[in-house]
């Protein structure tokens, strides 16, 4: 899971709050994500993919920035020239 690999990272010194890793559906391409909350709105991480298809981004930076409890920016860029920026509106579901 992903808390354990956060726990190791955080014990062998590197500064993250998300560490993800596993295989792309659609590609069958590896991929390891870390991430870091630079303040309690703004999120940013970084994704590398080890056999990226010709129109997938090999390495990609994202960052989430949640500027009102409902509304979020989400940018992602790479470097296949491939980006996007999308806003999105949060509709909790039940509670």
């Amino acid at each position: 899971g992903i808390v354990p690999n956060v726990e190791l990272a955080q014990q062998a010194g590197l500064p993250v709050d998300t560490l993800q890793y596993g295989t792309e559906e659609d590609s069958n391409a590896r991929y390891v994500t870390v991430g870091k909350w630079l303040t309690e709105r703004l999120f940013v991480a970084y994704r590398y993919r080890d056999t990226a298809a010709a129109n997938k981004n090999r390495n990609e930076a994202t960052f989430q920035h949640f500027f009102t409890r409902n509304w979020m920016w989400e940018g992602v860029a790479g470097d296949q020239g491939s980006a996007s920026i999308d806003l999105l509106w949060i509709v909790p579901l039940g509670k």
